[in-house]
C-alpha cells in the first residue's frame, strides 16, 4: 500500500485507526523538532564585490565580500586563465583505454627488446624519455614518447656489468642524467644517459651476498648524494648503496622477507618492501642507512608483488589470489588492513596482478593494474572509496591486441600509459603505449592559500596575491555557520578582474651631467619584466617635454633615447617603462643635469684651482677674475 492509500484509509469515516494514527504524526514531528532543533534553514548568501578598475597592476589585491556579520567564516575561491579562454580545468571523467602503438622485439633492428623487464619515465629538459632495462639484451634502451605516445628509438647501451638488467632509475646530478641499473645476477651500474643516443657506462659495483637476483630499487637524492635502496629475490635483503660515486658504495643492508620482490621509499625514515613466498610487506627503518633493521610487518596472505603509495594509502597487489589490498598508513609506516578485491575474469580481471600505479580524474581515483595471468591485460579499479572498491573497466585477453600478453610493468605520464610485454607462443616482446580517453573538463576553483583564509572576523576581506601572475582571476565565496547548511558554490564568478605585474622601475638615467645649450645628449637606463615581455620607456626631460613611448626593447636590453635643450638651467631627467601589456612602472630616481655650464662652475674649476695653487700670484688677474664672475652672473640670468 502506498503512503497516500494508507493516509486515507486512516481518516476514512469509521476507522477506529484514527486517534492512533494522529498519535503517531504527533510523535513524528516532535521527533523531527528535536532533531532541527537549533538547525536553522535560513539560506547562507555572501559574494565578492565588485572589483575596480578591472585591470589590476599592483599587488596585494584587497577583496572584499558582503554578506552576513553573524555567520562563522567565509572563504575565498580563485580560478585563472592566461588569456581569459583556456580556463584551468581537470578531466571528470574516464571514458575508456584506447591503444597507441606497440613495438615488438622482432621489428626493430638497432635493438631487440628482449624481455623487457622494466621502465622509467623522465624528462631530460628536451624531451620525455623511456629507460627500460631489458633482462635478454642485456642492457637499456632509450625511447622518445613526447607528445603522442608512440615510442620512437633513441639509443641503448649493453655491457657485461647489465647482463640480465632488471631495474632502472634516473637521477639528475646537476650536470648529468644518471641511470641506476639493477641486475638480476648481483650488480648494481651506473650509465651516463645526459646524452641518450650514446649512452655511456659510469661505474658499477658487484656484490652476490647482498644483490643476488636483483628484483627491484629506489633512489633518493639527499643534497648531492644519490642513495639506491635495493631488493633482491635471491638474497631475501634490502641493501642500501651511495650511487653518487664511480663505483656505488654499499652502505648496508637487512632482511626483508622470503624472495623480496619489489621495494618502494614512501617516508623519509622507511622503506617498503614486499615478498612473494614470504607473503608480506616488510617496513625497514633506514634512518640510518648503514644500520638498516626491520621496523614491523604487515602480513598479506599471499604473494606480494608491486605497490605504490598514494597519499594515505599503499595498494598492493597480491599474486596467488589474485588481489588488490588497500593499506592504511595514515598514523604509522606499519600498514593496517581497510579493503580487498579478489577475482580472475568478470567481474574484477585481477588474474595474476603484477604492477600498480594511481590515476586521479576528476573526483575519482582509479588503480591501474597489470594482469599477468589467464586475463592478461590491464585492469582499472575505482579505489575513490578505499573500503568499497570496484571494477570500473579494462582491456585483456581474446578482447586485446596480441600486444597484451603477459603485461607487467606500467608507468603513467599524462594520458599515456606505458607498458612491458614479455611473450607467448603467439606475440613476441613489446612495449606499448595506451591513451586513457579522458573526458567532461571540470573548471578547477583554488582556495586562496594564507592565514587569513577562511576568513573568520567580520568585515569579510583578504589581501590576494595573485599566485599565478600575469593573467585573469576570477572569484566566488562560501559562507558558514555552526547548525546551518553552508553555502552552495554559485552557478559562476561572483568578480573578475586581469592582472598585470608592470615592469620593475628603470635604473636612474646615465648620461651627461653638464652640457650645453642647442646641444643634442643621450642617455641610457635599462629595466626587467618580471613576465620578460617587451620594453618601452617614456623620458621626462624636466624642460616640460615628455619623449613618447621609444620601443620595444627586450628585458634587460638597454635603452636610450636623446634630447636637446634650448634654455639654460638645471633639469632633472628621469624615466619609466611600460610592457606589451600595458602595465607601467614607477618614475626612475632623477639625473641631475645643467644645461650651460655656470659660473659657479667655471670658477670651481678653473679660477679657485689656480688660486689654490699659486696664492700669492696674479694679482691683475685676480681683480679680472671678479669682473669675469660679474660678465658670466648677467649672462646667465639674462
Amino acid at each position: 500500500m502506498d503512503q497516500s492509500a494508507a493516509k486515507s484509509e486512516a481518516i476514512s469515516p469509521g476507522n477506529t485507526s484514527l486517534k492512533d494514527t494522529s498519535s503517531y504524526e504527533k510523535m513524528f514531528e516532535n521527533t523531527v523538532l528535536q532533531l532541527t532543533k537549533g538547525f536553522s534553514r535560513e539560506r547562507i548568501e555572501t559574494s565578492v564585490n565588485p572589483i575596480f578598475p578591472y585591470v589590476q597592476t599592483s599587488s596585494p589585491l584587497q577583496i572584499d565580500v558582503t554578506g552576513p556579520s553573524d555567520i562563522d567564516n567565509v572563504s575565498l575561491f580563485y580560478r585563472y586563465s592566461p588569456d581569459n579562454v583556456t580556463w584551468e580545468t581537470r578531466f571528470g571523467t574516464l571514458s575508456s583505454i584506447e591503444h597507441n602503438c606497440t613495438k615488438q622485439s622482432n621489428e626493430n633492428s638497432s635493438w631487440e627488446l628482449l624481455y623487457p623487464n622494466d621502465l622509467i619515465l623522465y624528462n631530460n629538459g628536451t624531451a620525455d624519455l623511456a629507460v627500460i632495462a631489458t633482462f635478454k639484451d642485456n642492457g637499456l634502451s632509450i625511447w622518445n614518447v613526447t607528445g603522442s605516445g608512440n615510442p620512437v628509438f633513441v639509443g641503448a647501451i649493453t655491457s657485461s656489468h647489465l647482463v640480465k638488467a632488471h631495474d632502472v632509475k634516473v637521477w639528475n646530478t646537476g650536470t648529468a642524467d644518471i641511470a641506476v641499473v639493477l641486475t638480476y645476477n648481483g650488480y648494481i651500474t651506473t650509465v651516463d644517459i645526459t646524452n641518450p643516443a650514446s649512452p655511456k657506462e659510469v661505474g658499477h659495483r658487484y656484490d652476490i651476498a647482498h644483490l643476488y637476483k636483483g628484483f627491484s630499487l629506489v633512489i633518493e637524492t639527499e643534497g648531492n648524494f644519490c642513495y639506491a635502496y635495493t631488493a633482491a629475490a635471491g638474497s631475501n635483503s634490502m641493501a642500501i648503496y651511495n650511487v653518487t660515486k664511480t663505483t656505488p658504495e654499499y652502505m648496508g643492508s637487512c632482511l626483508s622477507g622470503k624472495y623480496s620482490l619489489f621495494v618502494e621509499k614512501y617516508d623519509a625514515d622507511y622503506v617498503h618492501v614486499s615478498s612473494r613466498d614470504g607473503k608480506k610487506l616488510t617496513v625497514i627503518d633506514v634512518s640510518n642507512k648503514t644500520n638498516p633493521f626491520v621496523f614491523g610487518e604487515c602480513l598479506l596472505g599471499a604473494q606480494g608483488w608491486g605497490h605504490c603509495k598514494y597519499e594515505n594509502y599503499i595498494y598492493q597487489v597480491t599474486g596467488n589470489d589474485d588481489s588488490l589490498l588497500i593499506l592504511n598508513v595514515t598514523s604509522s609506516a606499519i600498514p593496517t588492513y581497510v579493503s580487498k578485491i579478489s577475482g580472475t575474469g568478470s567481474p574484477n580481471h585481477l588474474s595474476a596482478p603484477v604492477g600498480v600505479r594511481i590515476y586521479p580524474v576528476g573526483d575519482c581515483l582509479y588503480a591501474l593494474v597489470t594482469v599477468a595471468g589467464d586475463d592478461d591485460g590491464l585492469t582499472v579499479i575505482n579505489v575513490t572509496n578505499p573500503s568499497n572498491t570496484t571494477y570500473y573497466t579494462g582491456i585483456y585477453g581474446a578482447d586485446a591486441p596480441y600486444y597484451m600478453y603477459d603485461p607487467h610493468a606500467i608507468e603513467v605520464l599524462d594520458k599515456n600509459i606505458y607498458l612491458l610485454m614479455y611473450h607467448n607462443s603467439t606475440a613476441p616482446y613489446s612495449f606499448a603505449s595506451l591513451w586513457l580517453n579522458l573526458t567532461n573538463p571540470i573548471a578547477i576553483w583554488s582556495s586562496v592559500m594564507n592565514a587569513s583564509n577562511p576568513d573568520t572576523s567580520y568585515p569579510w576581506s583578504w589581501d590576494f596575491d595573485f599566485p599565478n601572475g600575469t593573467g585573469y582571476y576570477e572569484f566566488y565565496s562560501i559562507g558558514k555557520k555552526t547548525g546551518s547548511v553552508d553555502e552552495d558554490a554559485p552557478a559562476s564568478r561572483d568578480a573578475l578582474c586581469r592582472y598585470i605585474r608592470p615592469p620593475n622601475t628603470p635604473q636612474k638615467p646615465s648620461g651627461e651631467i653638464k652640457g650645453n645649450i642647442e646641444v643634442e645628449y643621450t642617455y641610457n637606463t635599462t629595466t626587467t619584466d618580471p613576465d620578460n615581455t617587451s620594453l618601452y620607456y617614456m623620458w621626462s626631460w624636466g624642460d616640460g617635454n615628455m619623449s613618447g613611448w621609444y620601443g620595444p626593447f627586450s628585458s634587460n636590453e638597454v635603452a636610450n633615447a636623446s634630447h636637446t635643450w634650448m634654455k639654460r638651467g638645471t633639469y632633472e631627467i628621469k624615466v619609466k617603462a611600460k610592457n606589451e601589456n600595458g602595465a607601467e612602472s614607477d618614475w626612475s630616481e632623477p639625473l641631475s643635469a645643467t644645461m650651460p655650464v655656470s659660473y659657479q662652475d667655471i670658477d670651481s674649476h678653473f679660477f679657485e684651482r689656480l688660486f689654490e695653487r699659486f696664492p700669492h700670484a696674479f694679482p691683475i688677474l685676480r681683480r679680472l677674475a671678479e669682473y669675469l664672475k660679474l660678465i658670466l652672473f648677467y649672462i646667465s640670468v639674462a
